[in-house]
């Protein structure tokens, strides 16, 4: 089983335009609704990609909030939803044709109270089994306190469960201390964790190998269109992304991951579904808003591309 927390959900709304003209009047087409947030978005990607069980958790709000709740029911996706009175944010997604230039405009999210993230941390907790996944990630809502996941991270691997981390500054350090199976950042992340600049090949496989150090199994580092670099027990790698015409960024990390655990499940190494999983992320991005390639539009991508040794882990 795999259980997804998503603490700061989203409505996003993308807009598409050629180009945005800043001090002036835009008149844009029909914008379009999806319900998001990193968990989320795992739990959509991994239930297309075969993987039947799993259980969305999620901290909703408002009318966005019962829009995600619909949309969730509609996929076939369990999800255990945690209300509270404040509305979930809906964030602004651009994407410019001429430049092909992605803008967000996020926002912070509702105020949890903390005894709702009592509940919630105890339902997660107790839902967990050995053996289960948990994927942790994305933003935390104001209120939160940073230690929120380094405290589930903890809990959930005293029971077996194997943890994946995916979030950002002290949030993420306090987590990676508490030793997740898998920690998978994106390059700007690492740079956060790490206090220095990632921006040569060397420095981002020396980064990814960095992660399992720290006690992670798998560490991954997530470099957009550049695709990301791998450390696991079988060794190190790179996974390019093939050239696509992107028309969303939006989610392409968390297809990545979905994919990963996808064809990890159906007996590939970590190497081979590594392949699958970059090339998810950028089937993705070909797709408007925050949508998810299907199977067919992956396997079209695969045979261009291959994982690239860069030494042992």
């Amino acid at each position: 089983m795999v259980i997804t927390l998503t603490l700061n959900p989203a409505l996003d709304a993308t807009i598409i335009v050629e180009e945005v003209h800043l001090g002036a009047l835009n008149r844009i087409p029909p914008i379009r609704y999806d319900g998001s947030g990193k968990g989320i978005n795992v739990a959509t990607a991994l239930k297309l990609y075969g993987w039947d069980d799993v259980e969305a958790f999620c901290v909703l709000g408002g009318q966005p909030g019962r829009a995600i709740a619909r949309a969730l029911e509609e996929r076939g996706i369990a999800c255990r939803a945690f209300w509270c009175e404040e509305p979930t944010r809906t964030n602004t997604k651009i994407w410019e044709t001429r430049f092909e230039r992605f803008t967000e405009l996020n926002e912070p999210g509702p105020r949890v109270p903390a005894g709702l993230l009592e509940q919630l941390r105890v339902a997660l907790v107790e839902e967990g089994h050995a053996g289960d996944i948990a994927v942790l990630s994305g933003s935390m809502p104001p209120g939160v306190p940073v230690s929120y996941y380094a405290r589930l991270v903890k809990e959930l691997s005293q029971r077996g469960v194997r943890v994946v981390l995916d979030a950002d500054g002290e949030a993420f350090r306090l987590g990676v201390a508490e030793r997740p199976w898998m920690l998978k950042p994106n390059r700007f992340e690492a740079e956060q964790l790490f206090g220095e600049p990632i921006r040569t090949p060397e420095a981002e496989m020396a980064a990814a190998l960095r992660l399992r150090q720290l006690g992670a199994e798998i560490g991954i580092v997530t470099l957009g269109e550049h695709g990301a670099v791998f450390a696991t027990p079988e060794g190190s790698w790179r996974v390019r992304a093939p050239r696509v015409e992107v028309k969303s960024a939006a989610g392409c990390g968390d297809a990545l991951l979905a994919a990963l655990l996808a064809e990890r499940s159906r007996g590939r190494s970590w190497k081979e579904a590594s392949v699958w999983a970059v090339a998810a992320a950028s089937a993705s991005a070909t797709l408007e808003g925050t949508r998810f390639a299907t199977r067919a539009m992956v396997d079209r991508l695969v045979p261009r591309m291959a994982a690239e040794e860069e030494g042992a882990a």
